[in-house]
């Protein structure tokens, strides 16, 4: 493994960076979602006549047209959306009623440039809501810490103080 890292440094990159969101996800600092979980649920659960396995993917069907990691990443910034302000974030998800969940599938079903706008939207809401929180200047952020923000890893106390504009 050493030599793989040593001469991709990649490979490096994307190893830190799935660490520090399973280090999240097994934390507790992902959002536990029980509501998300019932919603989900509950339309199967109430049309049951006799016990069966239901299986749910959290991808969706996403792994077919982008990677593993860009799944994930999306995964997580949806999520934080979700425990930041869940009644925005189901919004985003479900802008207008033409918007169609999939038997089971967790998340609506939208093409690749329709994600690309969630995620921004999601990761706005995710911003905008800690820079009023802890009254920060959101466009004074570096990336890292836009990136520790969307993990959830920064609390009131890391976030340096740079005075929130009107």
């Amino acid at each position: 493994m050493a030599k793989i890292m040593k001469a991709n440094p990649a490979c490096h990159v994307l190893r830190g960076r799935i660490r520090k969101g399973l280090q999240l996800y097994s934390s507790g600092a992902l959002p536990q979602q029980p509501e998300l979980l019932r919603v989900v649920l509950q339309s199967d659960h109430l049309r049951a006549t006799q016990p069966q396995m239901v299986l749910f993917s959290l991808y969706n069907d996403s792994l077919k047209s982008v990677s593993s990691y860009t799944t994930f990443s999306r995964l997580i910034i949806l999520l934080r959306g979700l425990q930041v302000n869940n009644e925005k974030a189901k919004i985003i998800l479900h802008p207008d009623k033409s918007t169609i969940t999939e038997p089971h599938f967790v998340w609506p079903t939208l093409t690749d440039d329709e994600w690309i706008k969630v995620e921004v939207v999601m990761k706005d809401l995710i911003l905008a809501d800690s820079g009023k929180r802890n009254s920060v200047n959101i466009a004074s952020l570096t990336a890292s810490e836009i990136r520790d923000i969307i993990l959830g890893q920064r609390d009131r106390c890391s976030l340096r103080i740079t005075p929130a504009d009107g």
